[in-house]
């Protein structure tokens, strides 16, 4: 079966040109709800090669510490290579139901495009709330089951990448985040291109 670092190996010295206007609408969209203050620290799960961290430090560049985890060693070299510049930037290959933090750690956490490939999201979204400082929040996005499109190419894709778990709804998402003891205060679908997104915003 293939797994997810054996996907990406190939995809990461292409990955950014390849979903530019993608990353773009979802940086936009994750910048939208995210809001941090100088001197703390946020931590992107699933960080690929570091398009959104590199994002977040330019809207915000007084934070503590900008943390990012994923799965493929290759896509993270794409991020040390692009964020070698920024101060307080670490970088681990780790999952996200082994997040290498203490409890209550970061003020915010950022999961785009990646809890589709969680194999057990409540796992994952209760380690998320353990790393998480009281009140601190959660912004997700993720492709959405709420759009045929995105149902009949995710159908298709279990074929090609079996690494993908389950594509949820936004509803769906909600209960699984709820589940796990977070208050969801904002949640919408939107469009990225092709893609059929959901985001949303919990605490």
């Amino acid at each position: 079966m293939v797994t997810v670092p054996e996907q990406y190996r190939e995809l990461a010295p292409r990955y950014d040109r390849r979903f530019s206007l993608y990353l773009a609408r979802v940086i936009e969209k994750t910048l939208e709800r995210l809001t941090l203050e100088p001197g703390q620290s946020v931590l992107d799960i699933g960080c690929g090669t570091g398009e959104l961290l590199k994002a977040i430090y330019a809207a915000q560049p007084r934070l503590q510490l900008l943390a990012g985890i994923d799965l493929s060693p290759d896509m993270l070299a794409r991020a040390r290579e692009k964020l070698s510049a920024i101060p307080a930037v670490e970088l681990h290959v780790d999952s996200a139901e082994r997040i290498p933090y203490p409890d209550k750690h970061f003020h915010a956490v950022t999961m785009t495009g990646m809890i589709h490939y969680l194999p057990h999201p409540l796992r994952a979204l209760t380690e998320v709330r353990r790393v998480l400082a009281p009140g601190g929040m959660v912004v997700a996005i993720d492709m959405a089951a709420d759009f045929f499109l995105m149902r009949a190419g995710f159908f298709l894709r279990r074929f090609l990448n079996p690494a993908a778990q389950h594509l949820y709804s936004l509803d769906e998402i909600t209960r699984i985040f709820a589940a796990a003891g977070f208050t969801v205060s904002h949640g919408e679908l939107f469009k990225a291109g092709v893609f059929g997104l959901y985001t949303l915003k919990a605490r």
